[in-house]
């Protein structure tokens, strides 16, 4: 069996793009700059360990709640996005170093997705901080998250069945 290389795709992107929610609209359309500001500002406090809390935010941020929520959605619309932000360069990253095809190359890229995000110390922190929280917005039929995941093993799926004619 050859072990060429499959022509890297952006799945996490073809994710966002066939499950669009409301902020990511906002945030890929780059004209909401305070949109933006506050959500970079929430994924930077995921990432230090913290929890993303709508009113400390608003706070450090000198905006009222309302205008907040207004420009994010709720806490866990926009938890949701800050998790599937740090997914998807990972899941690219690793599907791009991937040099296997067919079902090889789908349990891989997976594989090693799930065990990058089950060792990184933010996504630990946030599951050990807030373990209902984290159930609902990775687990749940309405979750971007969960939505977003299954987009990206369907598209996996079909370009492997194509690759293999």
């Amino acid at each position: 069996m050859s072990m060429q290389t499959a022509a890297p795709t952006a799945w996490a992107t073809v994710a966002v793009d066939r499950v669009p929610s409301e902020l990511s609209r906002r945030l890929a359309s780059g004209h909401h700059t305070d949109t933006v500001r506050s959500f970079v500002f929430a994924r930077r406090t995921f990432l230090a360990g913290e929890r993303v809390d709508m009113n400390v935010l608003a706070a450090q941020l000198g905006v009222d709640r309302t205008s907040l929520f207004r420009w994010l959605g709720n806490r866990d619309a926009l938890v949701s996005e800050v998790l599937w932000s740090l997914a998807e360069p990972t899941l690219t990253r690793i599907e791009r170093a991937t040099a296997t095809t067919g079902a090889a190359r789908i349990t891989t890229v997976l594989g090693d997705f799930v065990a990058t995000l089950i060792a990184a110390p933010s996504f630990q922190g946030f599951l050990k901080r807030e373990p209902a929280r984290a159930l609902r917005v990775l687990t749940t039929k309405e979750s971007q998250v969960q939505l977003r995941y299954i987009a990206v093993v369907e598209a996996m799926l079909t370009a492997e069945r194509r690759r293999a004619g």
